[in-house]
């Protein structure tokens, strides 16, 4: 596969079944209503990242990126979580044999495996409530995850939601000091939104709120939140189909023109990033990015 195909069926593996009851569980509201939150902040997102990428300089930003945060183990890591099952009562973690199977599959560490070095702490962090339980070489991640599970406890919902909201919340979030600065920008969805939207977060969340009919108090902590999954899909991919600089922003820019039923050719004064943003010319740029990764998507969030 090359790798927009590749990113396709990551999207698909990824934002489906567990992820999304847990991030409805997040947002406090309906299946329907996070979905379609859910579609237009990837929406979003893939068009600004293509934005970004649209040069050379801002392709290598992007590259390096993914390289050095974003490998994909995050991934990893949530998966462990939606395949544990049940959820032990009071503490919103799963109990049953998807998360054990992972964690003590990964207790012994990665063997210099990026994934297996985030995952390999897991065991003392989730399933100590916190307390380091041995040396953790890895760098402390389940320490972030048992504080976490402590912060979140005394919360209205207090389920696998409300750790992934933690998680990947940001530098505002209960627990965020417990991060190993190795782990930092990997988990660090607010910093990613400030970094891929810039100025333009706040519109995007108003027009996303718009769109899907969630507030937006609920809105950027759900965008937080997908941030650092989306980079991780982003990363994984990039990884394993070889991708260089060059060849990731032309991919993320052919996936999104593609998905423009009319490309506005020759933008004035913007460029080809003015061409990917401001698609029909109307200066209405958020309006664009949010139809840019629609059809792209498909029907993947109707499941």
């Amino acid at each position: 596969m090359d790798f927009s195909q590749l990113l396709q069926q990551q999207l698909k593996e990824q934002l489906s079944g567990g992820l999304m009851d847990a991030l409805t569980q997040q947002t406090g509201t309906d299946r329907t209503t996070t979905t379609k939150a859910t579609s237009a902040i990837i929406s979003t997102m893939m068009g600004a990242l293509a934005r970004n990428a649209s040069t050379p300089q801002g392709a290598n930003s992007l590259s390096n990126a993914l390289d050095r945060d974003h490998d994909g183990s995050i991934l990893d890591v949530i998966g462990g979580l939606m395949k544990g099952g049940q959820e032990a009562p009071g503490q919103g973690l799963p109990t049953g044999g998807g998360l054990m199977d992972l964690v003590t599959g990964m207790a012994g560490g990665g063997g210099g495996n990026a994934a297996g070095g985030l995952l390999g702490s897991l065991l003392g962090g989730v399933l100590g409530g916190g307390q380091q339980q041995q040396p953790q070489s890895s760098g402390g991640i389940g320490d972030l995850l048992g504080g976490l599970m402590s912060a979140t406890q005394g919360s209205d919902g207090g389920g696998i939601g409300d750790l992934l909201g933690g998680l990947l919340g940001g530098t505002q979030t209960p627990g965020h000091d417990k991060i190993p600065p190795q782990f930092r920008k990997t988990v660090n969805g607010g910093g990613i939104l400030d970094h891929v939207l810039g100025a333009q977060k706040t519109e995007a969340a108003e027009q996303i709120s718009q769109t899907s009919g969630l507030s937006m108090s609920k809105v950027l902590p759900l965008m937080a939140t997908l941030a650092p999954i989306l980079m991780g899909m982003l990363g994984k991919t990039k990884r394993q189909t070889g991708t260089d600089a060059s060849g990731l922003g032309g991919a993320l820019i052919d996936m999104v023109t593609k998905s423009q039923s009319n490309p506005r050719q020759n933008a004035p004064d913007l460029g080809l990033a003015g061409t990917l943003l401001d698609s029909n010319g109307d200066g209405q740029i958020m309006d664009d990015l949010l139809g840019m990764g629609a059809k792209m998507l498909g029907g993947y969030f109707s499941k």
